[in-house]
């Protein structure tokens, strides 16, 4: 090769050498920056930018940690409404996308510190899209991750319970109350199962009942476990009770359940939304409405009251689906509920379905039960954000103009 030649050929591997090195040094930057923001966006919970910053991570280099990341923020948001009937499936079937393609590439879950954690929260997750038997498996492989973790188990137990798998609930119930005494956080993990919401729904089982009381008494669980089945007969009272005609199915009930429990926990939820602590109020009118099955205490309009207020909690968290849903029955049960109207309303407008909501509002007007609601409900169609793609509509002064007329005629 003359010098000529070769000294061309040096020049352009010189060239282009460099330029492949700095792409790559570029793209490296680029997937470690994505990352950082995604992990600032997440202890800020910015959910969405967090969901942004990680596809955009795993689009510049597909790893597991950056699907890991991905589909984490995902179930955050998914589960920003708390349990899983009350979670975004869209959100939650993308958080289970994203795990399934991180398991994928790293099958042994070494690039996470808790595997236990990504199987756990996969389980909430397919709960939330129905999927009940991926969530159990997903559930028994968090369990194997972790066999010491008495957490795990408990969640098979509420979901067996609530696909009316009662003995299998029963003996996962049994089987965290062990790992948890194993550990001294028997007395805690017992005052959970009773007290929160998420939990409590599985003693109305008198198996699940009788592991819990057993269990205080200071029986180890597998005794408890063979000593409430024995009481599992109750169960046929209370089917026969279910098959009496429902007038006297109330007087029964009302003399063998006790109605307060119902009361009790519909004035816990009240006090949970006067506080704000909607997420909470949530879980306890949900629970006030599974207790009232059974008891049936609550008449229509105390339904749709309790329907409302979920509604407007729903909307207060900003769950549209949610709030819609509940505010939907809450009409249903009294269709003169103006509040109920009003919130249905605000849901509508915020996801985009504007003639719904001036319907839904014009329904609020007309059911208004005095002039003084109606002008303060006025007011605060005129200034609510919620409502501000409506108001520009022509179909809003049609709909509000009518009965402002209506109070001017009245003064």
């Amino acid at each position: 090769m003359s010098t000529k030649k070769l000294l061309t050929a040096l020049i352009a591997i010189l060239l282009v050498a460099p330029s492949a090195s700095a792409a790559k040094k570029s793209a490296s930057s680029g997937y470690k920056l994505f990352l950082s923001q995604g992990a600032q966006s997440m202890k800020t919970r910015s959910w969405d930018k967090a969901i942004r910053s990680f596809s955009k991570a795993a689009k510049t280099k597909k790893t597991a940690e950056a699907y890991f990341m991905l589909a984490y923020a995902h179930y955050q948001k998914a589960f920003v409404g708390g349990a899983p009937e009350a979670a975004d499936s869209a959100q939650a079937a993308q958080a289970i996308a994203a795990y399934n393609v991180a398991i994928s590439l790293d099958p042994e879950l070494g690039s996470v510190t808790a595997p236990y954690r990504v199987y756990h929260s996969m389980g909430l997750c397919y709960e939330a899209v129905g999927a009940d038997e991926k969530a159990i498996e997903a559930y028994r492989r968090a369990f194997q991750a972790s066999p010491d973790n008495p957490m795990l188990p408990l969640y098979a137990a509420r979901l067996r319970y609530r696909m009316n798998d009662v003995p299998r609930s029963a003996a996962n119930l049994a089987l965290a109350l062990r790992k948890a005494r194993a550990t001294n956080k028997d007395k805690s993990l017992v005052q959970m199962v009773k007290t929160d919401p998420f939990f409590s729904s599985m003693l109305k089982s008198d198996l699940n009942r009788g592991i819990v009381a057993e269990y205080e008494s200071g029986m180890n669980p597998k005794q408890a476990l063979a000593q409430a089945a024995d009481t599992s007969s109750k169960e046929e009272l209370r089917d026969a009770i279910r098959d009496t005609p429902p007038d006297q199915r109330k007087d029964i009930l009302a003399e063998t359940q006790s109605d307060s429990a119902v009361l009790r926990r519909l004035s816990n939820a009240d006090e949970e939304f006067k506080f704000g602590r909607f997420r909470d109020s949530v879980d306890g009118y949900n629970e006030t409405l599974v207790l009232n099955q059974e008891s049936a205490i609550l008449n229509a309009t105390q339904l749709s009251l309790v329907y409302e207020r979920m509604g407007t909690a729903y909307n207060k968290l900003g769950l549209t689906n949610g709030a819609v849903k509940a505010l939907r029955y809450a009409v249903q049960e009294m269709p003169g509920n103006s509040s109920a109207y009003y919130q249905l309303a605000l849901a509508y407008a915020v996801s985009g379905k504007y003639s719904q909501s001036l319907r839904a509002l014009g329904e609020a007007f007309k059911n208004a039960p005095s002039d003084a609601e109606l002008r303060k409900m006025s007011l605060l169609a005129r200034t609510d954000t919620e409502l501000e793609p409506i108001r520009d509509l022509p179909g809003f002064q049609a709909v509000l103009g009518p009965h402002m007329e209506r109070l001017q005629a009245r003064r």
